[in-house]
This record gives C-alpha cells, sequence and structure tokens, in this order.
C-alpha cells in the first residue's frame, strides 16, 4: 500500500467515518441543513463574478455527485463517473445560490428515504478518492466539502 493510500485512509477515518459513525441519521441531517443554511448567508450577496460562480458550479456539481453515489444504497446500479457532468452550466450567481439551495434539499431528502428505508449508516459506497465510505461518511462529506469550497466565494 502506497504512502499516499495510507494517509487518504487516515485522514478518511479520523476527518470522515469515525465522527460519522458517532452521529444519527437525524444529527447528520441536521448537519447537512445546518450547513445548508450557513452556506446561503455566506454567498448572499456577493458579487456575481466568474470566480464565485465557478465555486458555486463546484460545490453543486459534487453535490449532485454524491447523490447520485448515495443512490446505490437504494439500489441504484453503480457508477464510477467524475463530477464534472454534475456540474450546472454557467449562470448567474443568485440563480446557482437557488439550485444549490434546491440540490442540498434534495440531499436531505435522500438521507431521509436511507433512514426510512433502513440503510444501515455503515453501508459502504464507493468514492473516487477515499474508496468505498460509509454512507454516514458520505453525508458528513458533503456537508463539509459544501461548506469549504463555499467559503471561497468572496
Amino acid at each position: 500500500m502506497s504512502i499516499r493510500t495510507r494517509i487518504v485512509r487516515f485522514g478518511t477515518r479520523a476527518l470522515l467515518e469515525q465522527p460519522a459513525q458517532r452521529r444519527s441519521y437525524d444529527q447528520l441531517i441536521a448537519a447537512l441543513e445546518t450547513a445548508g443554511q450557513g452556506i446561503m448567508a455566506h454567498i448572499a450577496g456577493k458579487p456575481d463574478t466568474a470566480r464565485n460562480r465557478d465555486y458555486l458550479q463546484h460545490v453543486i456539481g459534487i453535490e449532485r455527485w454524491g447523490q447520485r453515489r448515495l443512490q446505490t444504497a437504494l439500489g441504484a446500479p453503480a457508477t464510477t463517473d467524475e463530477y464534472d457532468a454534475y456540474r450546472p452550466a454557467d449562470d448567474t450567481l443568485a440563480r446557482l445560490a437557488q439550485s444549490f439551495q434546491t440540490t442540498r434539499q434534495e440531499s436531505i431528502a435522500l438521507a431521509r428515504q436511507l433512514q426510512a428505508r433502513g440503510i444501515a449508516k455503515n453501508t459502504p459506497v464507493r468514492h473516487n478518492q477515499f474508496g468505498e465510505i460509509t454512507v454516514a461518511a458520505w453525508l458528513r462529506y458533503l456537508a463539509m466539502h459544501a461548506s469549504f469550497e463555499s467559503k471561497r466565494i468572496r
């Protein structure tokens, strides 16, 4: 196993898996809700620049890509695609903000569906960089990634 692989696995366990497994579905869903509200507050009133649109398109694309991956826990066929196809088209920052809000609500609805269907939080779902991570880690990843990347919007 390469050093890079070991570092990625350690980071995935420390930052995603261990904290996520200590949380219930309700807590993971609440984290998505809270993070989404924080992101919307952060981007409100920011200038409509190509740079800001690009960052928000990235956030939305990753979130949609993650949703598609999580759907495999509900029986959708597995996929190994990249996130690029999930990025929304270039648009105004205001419309992208609405798109993010809709996308986050879809993530929350998906998490609730996973919970309602009794899908175990430790069900593995493939991530391109991290390998097999659990449903709980995916939900934490979506909240963390969007929060981190949206801070670049200035």
